[in-house]
């Protein structure tokens, strides 16, 4: 009995050491982001790893240098010193001492395991810094698990220090941790609603019991006064000290203003109150001639509805909700709609009609069925009627039956086209059967439902097609490729990411690139797999912001093939080729039709895809349908050593467009003007574009922060850190290719949306480095001047 209480005793002693352990982390991780967040335009940032401090770029090097490395040489320390105590505390504080080793020691291995497997994270970007390279993943893996078995070693050595209670040494951190782990899963009762905040009270616990359990070992001297003064530390503890916390700010309230037809909760702090009344003013009009098209009456009161200014409170109010998806909150009380646009409208304006709808007639059978009902009650797309924007979406496609149109029939189909031809189809049933039609379609089978009306998707009627649109770039582009960065919260159309483009204006840019992304396993599957985070609503919210800040637009879509490069896909099979291009085809016509509508200035019809474009016949009627969606000027990104100069449909496109990654030194050398590297990469574009008799984009070009920028400016790999290099790229590229007769502009490799930057940034973005002071000297140096245009992008609302 007196062995099994000596070691329930020294369980719970651990036990208390490894929370008491937790609540200094947590304590010093806050008070560490607390001082960095009194820098001037600090702030905290969503990542992907949880909440942390974001500093601008211009902030100092030394500031920097504490935010990116701070945590891991405390945590470094602190072990060191954990370790050193546990060897020579009595045999309670060695047990306390050994679970603060270990807890320290977990983020320690977490960034030996970035390095050795990702080549990143603060210990990685701290070797690069001083000068020293990462080398290849063998040798990385390596130095990671000799480092992890490093750090082991050390705590055995700490534990054997605490005698008999080495076991329990062992199991209290690791009980300890699992039981915290599972809490923050299950979500514990706490104070504050807050996993984090039981620490304090479950550390009181394990003190309090392991008091009320003296074993004959505590009697002695050696035992108690240590014992007892931990036990008294961790009371105190868990009395008067509250877990700090990197809590972002509380969920936004609201703001009720009605009419009498609306009842609207505006989220608090984010709207005018002359803007909340101009709305229901407008809206008041609008939702008459929608009640008047849809047969709706007025008896049953003001229609409830939530309006949110941002992606974040939006998933807040309806978290995981996608496109097509049922518009409501989560508790499904009222529809909520993003009020992102400059035209006094939600960002779709369908959503007021869904609002009405399900006050009315309940929630939908199909949500396909009511957002094409929904835009029948709005009566016409962008300025023209359902009927004809869907016939000119036949002529320009094809003409796609009801299983296609409302999703039956699986497969992908662009939204745009999903949302012009149901609302046509839904007017034509309306035409054939009466209005009263329109309930018994919302709240019925989808499959009866298209029973109703089969053969009501509009054809394609002869007419003339819709002239070309002039090129209306300007002589020269200066542009910046804008990349969505984040989760969501600093992404395309945030707050973040207008003022990050204000910024690319002020540095002297015309021009900015969105970069939109799908994804695709290919070749193993013949697919394109098309959920983005940069969805069509962002992508357009980003574009306005652009246009408000003097910029003109291309829009960019990419591939992201995982692991794999996506220029080294290839098929072999032709019937598994036309699968996977019939994929591609109608990704790409669904951007056509988004830069059509929009005004976007340019777009390229792909990124890199070398492995592919050697198939001539299908990308040459990929680039005339596309045209005949797409009225603005074309082009294709090619990959600078394996597609420019072999791509044989450069004719049929307005511009040749190469992602400039040559390089412009030998190995170990700085780039200099007139180098064998860069009259080798001058031959090959000059040639091109003699060939062709066209000019010449730079849809990317950029160099990394690296020592191996001049040599190998494609990749960012585990080089030093040299940004000093990186500048003087920028100088010799600007100098030796930006004036060039046939070159029309670039695109710089990249500027990201939350806009923040770091010298400590190996990546290719310019931010907080030299190179950004170069980028902006030779803007101002070469032609082309302000994108601004007396045009804006079309209204959304039509």
């Amino acid at each position: 009995m007196g062995f099994a209480r000596r070691r329930l005793a020294e369980l719970l002693v651990g036990g208390a050491g490894c929370l008491g352990a937790a609540w200094v982390a947590l304590a010093l991780r806050a008070a560490w982001s607390a001082a960095l967040l009194q820098a001037e335009g600090a702030k905290l940032a969503e990542g992907r790893f949880g909440r942390s401090v974001a500093l601008p770029s211009d902030a100092p090097r030394l500031l920097h240098a504490a935010a990116e490395f701070g945590p891991l040489l405390a945590a470094l320390l602190l072990f060191a010193a954990s370790v050193g105590l546990a060897r020579r505390l009595p045999a309670a504080g060695a047990i306390v001492a050994s679970a603060i080793a270990f807890w320290t020691a977990v983020p320690i291995c977490a960034e030996l395991l970035l390095l050795g497997w990702s080549r990143h994270g603060a210990l990685g970007l701290l070797m690069r810094s001083v000068g020293i390279p990462l080398g290849g993943a063998a040798a990385r893996q390596a130095v990671a698990a000799v480092a992890v078995l490093g750090l082991l070693a050390a705590l055995r050595w700490a534990w054997r220090g605490v005698g008999r209670s080495a076991l329990t040494g062992v199991a209290a951190p690791a009980f300890v941790s699992c039981f915290v782990f599972a809490s923050s899963v299950t979500g514990l009762p706490a104070r504050g609603g807050s996993a984090l905040d039981a620490y304090p009270w479950l550390l009181a616990v394990a003190a309090a019991t392991a008091v009320s359990f003296p074993p004959a070992g505590w009697r002695t001297v050696r035992m108690r006064r240590p014992g007892m003064i931990a036990m008294a530390c961790a009371a105190a503890a868990a009395l008067w000290l509250p877990v700090p916390r990197q809590s972002g700010p509380p969920p936004a309230g609201s703001v009720e203003r009605a009419s009498g037809r609306w009842r609207v909760h505006f989220e608090a702090g984010r709207f005018t109150e002359a803007r909340m009344r101009g709305w229901l003013v407008a809206a008041d009009r609008r939702l008459d001639g929608y009640r008047s098209r849809l047969g709706l009456s007025a008896a049953s009161g003001p229609v409830p509805l939530r309006v949110v200014a941002s992606e974040r409170s939006l998933d807040r109010q309806r978290p995981g909700f996608r496109p097509g998806g049922q518009p409501e909150t989560a508790d499904g009380s009222a529809v909520v709609a993003l009020m992102g646009g400059r035209d006094g409208l939600p960002e779709d304006p369908r959503l007021e009609v869904l609002a009405a709808m399900r006050q009315e007639w309940g929630r939908p059978a199909s949500s396909a069925m009511a957002l094409a009902i929904a835009r029948y009650a709005m009566g016409e797309y962008r300025g023209a009627s359902l009927a004809d924007a869907a016939v000119r979406v036949a002529c320009e496609e094809r003409r796609y039956e009801e299983a296609d149109v409302f999703g039956a029939a699986g497969g992908y189909l662009s939204p745009l086209v999903r949302d012009i031809v149901g609302g046509a189809w839904v007017e034509e049933c309306v035409r054939r059967r009466g209005s009263a039609v329109l309930p018994v379609l919302y709240g019925q089978d989808l499959g009866a439902s298209t029973a109703l009306c089969a053969g009501c998707v509009p054809g394609c009627r002869p007419a003339d097609a819709p002239a070309r649109r002039a090129d209306r770039l300007p002589a020269y582009l200066k542009g910046i490729s804008f990349s969505h960065e984040g989760r969501g919260a600093e992404g395309y159309g945030s707050a973040a990411a207008e003022g990050a483009l204000r910024d690319i204006a002020r540095a002297g840019a015309n021009a900015v690139a969105l970069v939109p992304y799908a994804f695709t396993a290919a070749p193993q599957e013949a697919a394109i797999r098309f959920r983005t985070l940069e969805t069509d609503a962002r992508v357009m919210r980003a574009a306005g912001h652009a246009r408000d800040s003097g910029l003109l637009v291309m829009l960019k879509p990419h591939l992201w093939a995982g692991r794999r490069f996506h220029g080294s896909i290839e098929f072999r099979d032709e019937s598994r080729f036309l699968q996977w291009f019939g994929d591609y085809r109608r990704w790409m016509l669904h951007y056509a039709r988004l830069a059509e509508s929009a005004g976007f200035d340019l777009l390229s019809l792909g990124n890199e895809l070398a492995g592919l474009t050697g198939r001539e016949r299908s990308w040459r009627s990929l680039i005339a349908e596309v045209r005949r969606v797409y009225r603005g000027p074309l082009t294709y990104s090619a990959h600078w050593d394996r597609e420019l100069a072999n791509l044989s449909f450069w004719d049929a496109l307005d511009y040749i467009g190469v992602n400039f990654y040559f390089p412009i030194a030998a190995r170990g050398e700085p780039p200099r003007p007139g180098s064998p590297a860069i009259r080798r990469a001058a031959r090959v574009i000059e040639s091109v574009s003699e060939r062709f008799g066209k000019p010449v984009l730079f849809t990317e070009v950029g160099f990394p922060a690296l020592a191996t920028a001049a040599s190998r400016p494609w990749e960012e790999n585990g080089s030093p850190l040299d940004a000093r290099l990186q500048a003087q790229c920028y100088e010799v590229w600007f100098d030796q290719f930006a004036k060039l007769p046939h070159v029309r502009g670039m695109f710089w490799w990249k500027w990201p949306s939350h806009g923040r930057g770091s010298p400590f940034d190996p990546s290719h973005r310019p931010l907080g480095k030299p190179a950004a002071e170069v980028l902006s000297t030779w803007f101002s140096r070469l032609p082309g001047g302000s994108a601004a245009l007396s045009r804006s992008i079309p209204s959304r609302g039509g």
